[in-house]
């Protein structure tokens, strides 16, 4: 992964915010690689023999000199375009604080408007890939919150694990770990825990020989139906769509 690459190295071409328009769109190689937050709609993206879904919070890298296809719904990514860049795999990354690094790329943006800023853009993105690697979150000092983020990272594949339980590792009542959620993460922990159980979901999907029922009970969906309905509400497909893409 790109964010603990220790010899990452790349140069600051330019930084946008842009709107996509629902379509497929099959992209030429460009010199230059891109970093893009998602801010908003959803994106699925085939390079080379690699597919992967982009959904909002989540962190693209393209390399430079790579053609690829992808499907846009109505959204707005924040793009860094890089020139010199030295990694060359394409990658998504799905990251729990998406309210942090939204910040850290409208940092860019400003920076960006301002002369002699290129050194604060580079060094906000090593700060970026940094907080991946090491889950560093700076703006979450709640350690009772962080406890209960912990048990969802560490159990959502287990069907058992609710609202109660969740709350119950932070010594909170369940409509405090709402509130903690929706000023931390701008979701609900429900939305978390299944965002989580969905990742790994199509990840699985497109990687295994495991059947659909399979994959929903290995990812915490106890109810395969329920499973199904929530793929197709996000992703507009069923899950054994996905299954084509191995």
């Amino acid at each position: 992964m790109f964010y603990n690459y220790d010899n990452f190295s790349f140069q600051i071409l330019s930084v946008s915010k842009c709107i996509h328009f629902q379509g497929t769109f099959n992209v030429k190689s460009r010199p230059y690689a891109a970093i893009a937050l998602r801010l908003n709609g959803n994106a699925k993206f085939y390079v080379n023999s690699k597919h992967f879904y982009s959904n909002p919070g989540d962190i693209t890298f393209i390399p430079e000199n790579t053609p690829y296809r992808v499907s846009y719904t109505e959204g707005e990514s924040i793009f860094i375009h890089l020139s010199d860049c030295n990694y060359k795999f394409p990658e998504n990354i799905t990251v729990p604080n998406t309210s942090f690094f939204r910040k850290e790329f409208e940092k860019m943006i400003y920076y960006y408007s301002k002369p002699r800023y290129v050194n604060l853009i580079k060094s906000t993105i090593y700060n970026i890939l940094h907080c991946i690697s090491e889950n560093i979150f700076y703006d979450i000092n709640d350690e009772n919150f962080l406890r209960c983020l912990s048990y969802i990272d560490n159990n959502y594949c287990n069907a058992n694990v609710n609202i109660e339980k969740i709350s119950a590792q932070g010594f909170m009542s369940q409509s405090s770990l709402r509130r903690k959620f929706s000023r931390y993460m701008g979701i609900s922990p429900l939305q978390y825990l299944n965002d989580k159980r969905i990742n790994k979901a199509i990840n699985l999907l497109m990687t295994t020989n495991i059947t659909v029922k399979e994959v929903a009970h290995m990812c915490g969906f106890s109810d395969e139906k329920y499973f199904s309905r929530i793929i197709s509400a996000r992703y507009n497909t069923s899950p054994s769509e996905f299954l084509t893409h191995r």
